[in-house]
């Protein structure tokens, strides 16, 4: 019978898919602070993991919307295709269906098309390196958006 970790070695080498994984999900507290800094925020420590302590779905929406503000531009976009690059290729991820909430990008008036191509680049070329999953995007508007013409 083979070891503990020899099963645990086993498992993260084995390929895998990830099959419903939010974009925005993939705000970890510790980028939320840096993009804090960026754009001159000013946030504590404690302010942080009271948000991230999450007690129920009405304050994960809180959460949403908070976190989701610090991303304001294509590079915020970009580093966070960066890092999930990064999480998927330790963790053998070789195909994800991302989410995008392009109805929030909308709301607070985003270039979405440069958003998009941020995202899109970042993980096309990592996935030609071999150090990213192929990726499939599936856009969620929001109830409350209106998009402009192009998007309609």
């Amino acid at each position: 019978m083979p070891a503990a970790s020899d099963i645990q070695l086993l498992l993260r080498r084995l390929p895998k898919a990830e099959l419903h994984l939010h974009l925005e999900g993939m705000l970890q507290p510790q980028r939320v602070m840096t993009l804090a800094r960026k754009y001159s925020v000013s946030l504590e420590q404690d302010e942080l993991n009271s948000r991230y302590n999450l007690r129920g779905f009405s304050q994960f929406l809180e959460l949403f919307k908070w976190a989701t503000s610090f991303l304001r531009e294509p590079d915020d976009y970009a580093q966070l295709a960066a890092r999930r690059c990064n999480r998927s290729h330790e963790q053998a991820v070789l195909y994800a269906e991302i989410t995008l909430s392009i109805g929030v990008m909308f709301l607070r008036k985003q270039d979405v098309a440069a958003n998009f191509s941020a995202l899109r680049e970042v993980f096309r070329r990592n996935h030609a390196a071999g150090t990213g999953p192929q990726v499939q995007f599936i856009s969620t508007p929001s109830a409350n958006s209106v998009p402009p013409p192009p998007w309609k």
